[in-house]
């Protein structure tokens, strides 16, 4: 069997990895093609200026085995799109005989769609998907009905689309094997640094908790998990990373949790686990997580325990929006969090969307004065996000009815890609246009930035050396310290070509 991934994100696919583990403990023979990882520093055109990381679609498909059954492949973020339906179907021409399925949050959210634009997809599995592939790729070789199974799309005999029941979710996650992480390429990650955490050298991500209680409107997790939320046995996570320790030499863990921090309890008993075992690791929250569990003591426990990067995704600093999206937030008690994370000197971190479809200036004022309070009580970073429609999320749908996405054309799937890029990012508000809008992005890191400095001057200093000696401690200095190489690489560049007489060409944006 062969399992695929290309993702924007430079991270080890920690879903691939639970399935490649499920096939492997079912019996079958796994081989997994990392495309990011085998060739993290290739680049080749794609489209236009878009061009692909890692490696071709030709490169991939040579090193699939000959006599490969069942080709697996994982589409977990909706820019990878363009080239994901590309390779499945260019597969399809080089595996006639192979079935090939698709899974992730993209799939989840949009599965019969993904098989009307891919003939040759035999199935999609939607959702939580370990028991759903090993059921799949069953009955694939004992060539059986697969309309009795359920968490699937497929194609029946006649051509049409259909789609079984939903499979539950599992709900002891005890049970789940470890990822397969012997059958990827990890020294790669730790060579490129393909990994989100910052200041650590040989890190993988783990998930202690599955699901999200919450139906935030701009995110899909209810289409990919529903509102279902499991949390592992504290002491099992802290084998799995005995075991990281152990056979990767890992210095630290990154949380991939949708929301880690809703149990206070649970964190808590999770942080003594470590302490009692006395493991020496280093580990992170950094896809952001809630505040109401956040107290003194949680923190607390959480600092002793190894954490140092914790993130809080507010999303918003006016309330009225933070209820629109259905965030269930209050912004006082998030700034206690802050506060009580900052008192234990743990580097926070926020998320703010920028554009949601409601925002007026009065809420993005809001926004501003609410980061500024964020600076004070003690946040060391800030990411802003354009606000993009995802499918499967509510604010996704709406946007469909109002006529602003065509998901047949390329147009969409191209600016998703060059969305973080300020002066290409496409806003879906209805109040202010995308000039404000953009305006108000860099205001955003401004002010943000100069508070931060202004109420800490000693920051200021820290950036400055940990931006000289390429030691980035945050998410904000690792965008900085990659910035001043591409800008330096590109005036090299330019100069050498120059010399040479001919012209450059403009740099381009990746997915």
């Amino acid at each position: 069997m062969k399992l695929y991934n290309k993702s924007l994100f430079p991270a080890a696919p920690l879903g691939m990895a639970f399935i490649a583990s499920a096939l492997e403990n079912a019996g079958h023979e796994v081989t997994v093609i990392d495309a990011i990882a085998h060739n993290s520093r290739k680049t080749s055109k794609f489209k236009g200026d878009i061009v692909l990381n890692g490696l071709t679609n030709e490169e991939i498909i040579n090193m699939i085995p000959e006599g490969t059954q069942l080709v697996g492949l994982s589409c977990m973020f909706t820019q990878d799109w363009l080239n994901s339906k590309k390779l499945i179907n260019e597969i399809g021409v080089a595996f006639p005989e192979a079935a090939i399925i698709a899974g992730g949050e993209h799939i989840s959210a949009l599965p019969e769609f993904s098989m009307s634009q891919c003939p040759a997809l035999t199935a999609c599995v939607v959702g939580e998907g370990e028991e759903t592939v090993v059921e799949l790729s069953k009955a694939i070789e004992s060539k059986a009905e697969l309309g009795n199974l359920q968490g699937i799309v497929y194609r029946n005999a006649n051509g049409e689309i259909l789609q079984t029941e939903r499979r539950k979710r599992i709900r002891d996650l005890n049970e789940i094997t470890v990822p397969a992480w012997h059958l990827f390429p990890v020294s790669a990650y730790f060579e490129e640094g393909l990994f989100m955490a910052v200041g650590l050298k040989r890190s993988l991500p783990i998930l202690a908790t599955r699901g999200c209680p919450y139906t935030c409107t701009f995110c899909s997790s209810p289409s990919m998990w529903g509102t279902r939320y499991f949390m592992r046995d504290p002491s099992k996570v802290v084998d799995e990373i005995e075991q990281l320790i152990k056979n990767y030499s890992v210095d630290g863990v990154e949380l991939f949790d949708l929301t880690a921090v809703i149990s206070a309890n649970w964190i808590i008993e999770f942080a003594k686990e470590i302490l009692k075992r006395d493991v020496k690791i280093t580990w992170q929250l950094p896809a952001g997580t809630r505040s109401e569990a956040i107290t003194e003591e949680v923190v607390h426990y959480m600092k002793l325990s190894g954490c140092n990067v914790l993130s809080y995704a507010p999303e918003s600093g006016s309330q009225e929006i933070l209820d629109l999206i259905k965030k269930k937030v209050s912004i006082p008690k998030l700034l206690k969090a802050v506060s009580y994370s900052n008192k234990e000197k743990l580097i926070v971190k926020v998320f703010i969307i920028i554009g949601l479809p409601h925002e007026t200036h009065k809420h993005i004022w809001q926004t501003i004065l609410f980061l500024i309070k964020c600076s004070w009580y003690g946040a060391y970073d800030m990411v802003p996000s354009p606000f993009y429609p995802y499918p499967g999320s509510a604010l996704f749908k709406e946007v469909v009815a109002d006529g602003k996405i065509d998901l047949n054309t390329d147009l969409y799937y191209e600016k998703l890609i060059n969305a973080q890029n300020l002066f290409g990012i496409e806003f879906f508000n209805k109040n202010l246009s995308k000039y404000w809008l953009r305006f108000y992005f860099l205001l955003y890191l401004l002010s943000f930035y100069l508070s931060n400095y202004l109420f800490r001057p000693i920051r200021f200093v820290r950036t400055a050396i940990n931006i000289s000696r390429n030691t980035p401690q945050t998410r904000g200095e690792h965008t900085m310290i990659a910035i001043i190489k591409q800008y330096t690489g590109l005036m090299l560049k330019v100069i050498g070509f120059r010399r040479a007489g001919i012209a450059p060409e403009s740099p381009s944006s990746a997915f």
